[in-house]
């Protein structure tokens, strides 16, 4: 007996607005590591994150550093061979680590002409899924709109990025998501496809 695929609800939906094989959607969309890549949305959440922990790291050491001035508790909680401060190190430092790791990831998505590597990946995934289904990968715009795709293979990448909701860099402080646009990573993924073949 054959055991029945698990697909996500998003890939489902993309696969079926386009014809193409959920199975075989959910293989591509696994293997091209999506989830694992992060859009604006997703920078924006680690940017308050990071800034975050640095504030907790701040008053962690705040904290740490008052108990140097000791009480009349502490030093009778230190003469029965007890002190807190010690417990404060790895905190921080562990603490520091996340930080640091989460400012070079942050720097990995967001450095060169590829700052979206997101709406890039789902380009590629669905160029893959053309492929895998013997469809042109072809790249094209209106002639009187270039902002809209005039290729089956643009309108899907224009879809995926709504459906799987892929959002750019908000600009500013302040900012308000936005999706990210379809024409860049649909003509790069069209591009790589021409030079594979």
């Amino acid at each position: 007996m054959k055991e029945e695929a698990v697909v996500d609800t998003r890939v489902l939906e993309f696969t079926s607005n386009h014809g193409f094989d959920p199975e075989v959607g959910q293989e591509l969309f696994l293997k091209h590591e999506i989830d694992l890549t992060s859009d604006g949305d997703n920078k924006t959440a680690l940017e308050d994150e990071i800034k975050t922990l640095a504030n907790l790291k701040r008053k962690l050491e705040r904290e740490r550093d008052k108990l140097n001035e000791g009480g009349l508790l502490q030093f009778t909680y230190r003469l029965n061979g007890q002190d807190l401060r010690p417990a404060f190190e790895p905190l921080i430092s562990q603490i520091e680590e996340m930080i640091s790791f989460g400012k070079l990831k942050f720097q990995e998505e967001t450095s060169g002409t590829r700052a979206n590597m997101k709406a890039h990946r789902i380009a590629d995934y669905v160029a893959a899924l053309f492929v895998a289904h013997n469809r042109n990968v072809g790249f094209g715009v209106k002639p009187l709109n270039s902002s809209e795709p005039s290729t089956p293979f643009g309108r899907a990448v224009q879809d995926a990025i709504e459906v799987f909701k892929v959002y750019k860099l908000p600009q500013g402080s302040h900012g308000k998501l936005e999706l990210a646009h379809w024409k860049k990573p649909a003509e790069h993924a069209a591009k790589a496809v021409r030079k594979s073949q």
